[in-house]
């Protein structure tokens, strides 16, 4: 159908490794194309998974004329899996021009927000504990956290025996435009991963122009700079909680325009897909060789 309707692809792009990547892979060989692949997943950090993905992406990393990682420490991940080849780059994710910088108004309640799928491996349960260790109500602090997932009735819970239900709110799944909302509304974006790939919630949130303070989770290293808030060790809950009392002590030493500056920068489209059409280009030059 693509012959008939557009001619002759250029090269053919596949996004995440399993599945969609394989396919593109077993499709380029068809019909004699060159093929792209690009990982944005982290379950290559995670050891129980990784077996089975790595073995995906050593296939298509023998086959593909480029593989993409998101990360410079995710694609350590796979090359542990995969023979070092010189067709193997980096390229961040793009963040959606929308989640661009919008003027912070001060006000009470301070307020920490998350967003991501409520899964163990997000740790919400460890960001609520750490913020009911270093807040109090007369603090004026509260916590707000978007997502649903398997461990919301525990995260229910856990509110409830720490007496948080007027300062930790769930908001459930939001879209796009409802996350923007709350991106704007917060003080600090904050989460505590136990691994990821980018991180592209953080990205979304500091290209609005708020820090952040964020778990050693693979991912965020990519680009970080220590303008844009604190980092702490996977599944420290003190280092956690101290890190979130001392970015609310000392908000005002962020300068909130040049964090949005910095990652719009690395994550626009315009930044990003000037690196996929050099990496496209350089794979159909090899291909036809």
């Amino acid at each position: 159908y693509v012959y008939e309707k557009e001619g002759r692809p250029d090269i053919i792009y596949g996004h995440f490794a399993a599945k969609a990547g394989t396919s593109a892979v077993r499709m380029a060989k068809k019909y004699h194309l060159p093929v792209a692949v690009i990982e944005h997943g982290g379950n290559i950090m995670v050891p129980q998974k990784s077996p089975y993905l790595g073995g995906v992406l050593k296939y298509i990393s023998d086959r593909a004329d480029a593989l993409i990682c998101v990360s410079t420490k995710q694609k350590e991940f796979v090359e542990k899996h995969c023979r070092k080849t010189d067709r193997m780059y980096v390229v961040p994710n793009m963040v959606e021009p929308m989640f661009d910088y919008r003027e912070h108004e001060k006000g009470q309640p301070f307020t920490f927000f998350a967003a991501g799928n409520l899964y163990k491996m997000k740790r919400m349960d460890l960001l609520i504990n750490a913020y009911a260790d270093v807040f109090s109500e007369d603090d004026q602090v509260v916590l707000r956290i978007a997502g649903l997932g398997w461990e919301q009735e525990h995260l229910e819970s856990i509110i409830r025996e720490r007496h948080l239900e007027n300062r930790v709110s769930l908001l459930g799944r939001l879209d796009r435009h409802q996350i923007y909302d709350e991106y704007v509304n917060c003080d600090v974006f904050a989460m505590a991963s136990e691994h990821e790939s980018f991180g592209i919630a953080y990205r979304e949130a500091m290209c609005v122009g708020r820090p952040v303070v964020s778990s050693e989770n693979g991912g965020i290293r990519e680009g970080w700079s220590s303008k844009f808030g604190l980092l702490v060790p996977v599944d420290d809950r003190e280092a956690l909680g101290n890190a979130l009392r001392t970015i609310y002590e000392k908000y005002d030493q962020y300068e909130l325009k040049e964090i949005s500056a910095l990652n719009r920068e690395q994550t626009s489209p315009e930044n990003v897909m000037g690196q996929l059409i050099s990496i496209f280009e350089k794979a159909i030059l090899n291909h036809q060789k």
